[in-house]
């Protein structure tokens, strides 16, 4: 294990770098709950004051791997940490440098200070600046997002996905070697842990919920859709054609956080993407499609030309502002051949998560116990929630909506 000593003396050194002299540091204590799945989060202190005398402090974010090693085994937890560590100490500040060289006023606003890592140790660490400590928010991840919100999730994968097409349309040597050996870690963390059949699973179980003759649009049509399933989510998951960009990966709420300067908190002013540890190459719909059908309100399900115009006006926005044209290299018309090819990513995903988010807190098993247990993980999920209705209710819509857009 890293020695104490080492990371305070690494936490001292940033201070100083920002300008803090003789800085004290301070754990805060950790908060129930506060912690990630692959993760635990801690918040850091460092208060002194600047050469001028003033007080001032800096906070920040501690993201340690955790330290059981069969949930390491399990979760593949050494190498999504490293794809994390790869994509800020090497992708991050070649957008970064790419960005400033072509004017841009914030270059890679989109994710939070990255100060040092630490990973030729037992456990991996990440330290990053406090975003909440500047305002941001984490958004309520049992509601579905307004049409202010999901406008602004979809502008800033526009511009994130845009970064890759200019880089490898400008300089495809550079991001050749960005990508190299670039693995797809979400797909090793699904299959190694056990979620890949907890998904589908679930995704079964919602034909059984259904009734054939009150639900009659959308059970044969989903009914067809699960025929198959297994190799449907394999493909999802490993396909990728020559119109590909670097992902987020991991796009549901818990890893956005927002700015607002209204009170009623109906419309974000600002919004910063956290978590990269399943960062991949692939379609950008990937990541559009993970976002929208996991979080969207039915309101926005309804209009989704609209909502696809609002991410392709973004993204082909920036790539011009970036010096390349989205018609060559990413036309509106592959987009939409995109989401009729892998929308179905985003109704496997939503099966799962939407049930995890109806459920009660209680409901839910520990998962990290489970696998530091050896338990089988699958079963776990095999539980029903007593907001079964709600669950239900909300993929009827989801499902009509792939239904009614000839997705399914």
């Amino acid at each position: 294990m890293l020695k104490m000593d080492t990371i305070e003396a690494s936490l001292i050194k940033i201070a100083e770098q920002e300008g803090i002299v003789d800085p004290v540091i301070t754990y805060l204590p950790k908060i129930e709950g506060g912690q990630g799945f692959l993760s635990n989060v801690e918040v850091v202190n460092l208060e002194g004051q600047t050469k001028s005398g003033q007080n001032c402090k800096l906070s920040l974010i501690l993201k340690i791997a955790v330290a059981n090693e069969n949930f390491r085994q399990t979760t593949a937890t050494l190498e999504i940490f490293q794809n994390e560590i790869r994509m800020y100490e090497s992708i991050f500040p070649a957008f970064y440098k790419f960005e400033k060289q072509k004017g841009i006023a914030n270059p890679l606003y989109m994710v939070p200070k990255y100060y040092k890592s630490f990973r030729k140790t037992e456990l991996e660490i990440l330290i990053f600046e406090d975003l909440k400590q500047s305002g941001y928010e984490s958004w309520n991840n049992k509601l579905q997002m307004n049409s202010e919100h999901v406008k602004m999730v979809l502008k800033e994968y526009g511009k994130f996905h845009a970064l890759s097409f200019a880089m490898r349309d400008q300089n495809p040597e550079l991001f050749q070697q960005l990508t190299e050996n670039f693995e797809n870690h979400l797909a090793i963390f699904l299959k190694r842990s056990g979620f890949f059949n907890a998904f589908l699973f679930k995704s079964k179980r919602l034909l059984e919920l259904l009734d054939s003759r009150a639900d009659s649009k959308i059970f044969q049509k989903y009914q067809e859709f699960i025929n198959g399933v297994e190799e449907k989510f394999e493909f999802l998951l490993s396909d990728c054609d020559n119109f590909y960009a670097i992902l987020h990966g991991d796009c549901w709420s818990n890893n956005m956080l927002f700015k607002y300067t209204d009170t009623k908190r109906l419309q974000p002013s600002d919004i910063r993407l956290i978590d990269f540890q399943m960062s991949r190459v692939g379609s950008p719909v990937l990541d559009i499609v993970y976002f929208f059908y996991v979080c969207s309100s039915e309101e926005v399900l309804k209009d989704l030309q609209f909502y696809k115009r609002v991410y392709y006006d973004s993204f082909s926005h920036h790539l011009k502002t970036l010096g390349s044209d989205a018609e060559r290299l990413y036309p509106f018309s592959v987009f939409e051949e995109h989401w009729k090819k892998y929308g179905t990513f985003g109704l496997i995903i939503c099966s799962f998560v939407s049930h995890t988010l109806s459920s009660k807190d209680n409901e839910i098993a520990d998962v990290a116990k489970i696998i530091e247990e050896g338990g089988n993980l699958e079963k776990a999920f095999r539980f029903e929630t007593v907001n079964i209705d709600a669950y239900k209710n909300r993929m009827k819509h989801v499902i009509e909506h792939f239904v009614d857009n000839g997705l399914i």
